[in-house]
């Protein structure tokens, strides 16, 4: 997981750029891997599991939540 606190970021779309408070946001990183056979192991991540609104850089949207799952095999 990750904690950012409130920071500050520029709005370019003004003139003089105007700063902007950004707030404070928790995001949550959950992985897992299972080793199912000898050679095979199976995977599985989740990225902002609460799918947390956040802004990083003023006027950008953020990631949502995003699952991955995966498959290694180690054949000889």
């Amino acid at each position: 997981g990750a904690y950012v606190g409130r920071h500050r970021d520029f709005d370019f779309a003004t003139f003089p750029a105007a700063r902007v408070p950004l707030a404070d946001y928790t995001l949550l990183h959950c992985a897992v891997r299972w080793r199912a056979a000898r050679h095979v192991s199976i995977s599985a991540r989740v990225e902002n599991a609460g799918d947390t609104e956040y802004r990083d850089v003023y006027g950008y949207a953020s990631a949502g939540r995003a699952f991955t799952l995966g498959i290694e095999g180690q054949f000889r």
